[in-house]
């Protein structure tokens, strides 16, 4: 799906709706802070599952984080698209 230039995926741009991301969700970080904070697979599936039934879609595959990636992969996609 190809979005016109300057566009967002709606994820952010439908509602006018912010929000804060916690130290380390992008997985950038500054040495000097510490190691970044780590998030179980459990919760992570609990959130996605949550953010799913928010917008009436479905979790999909969920990879959990294993060497040499320091994060977990998922998707969550609206069921009606």
């Amino acid at each position: 799906m190809g979005l016109a230039p300057g566009m967002m995926s709606g994820m952010v741009t439908e509602g006018n709706t912010g929000f804060t991301l916690p130290r380390g969700a992008t997985g950038f970080f500054v040495p000097k802070d510490g190691p970044l904070p780590k998030t179980g697979l459990r919760a992570l599936r609990a959130a996605l599952y949550a953010a799913a039934r928010g917008i009436g879609g479905q979790v999909g595959e969920i990879e959990g984080q294993e060497y040499p990636l320091s994060f977990h992969t998922a998707s969550v996609r609206r069921s009606h698209w």
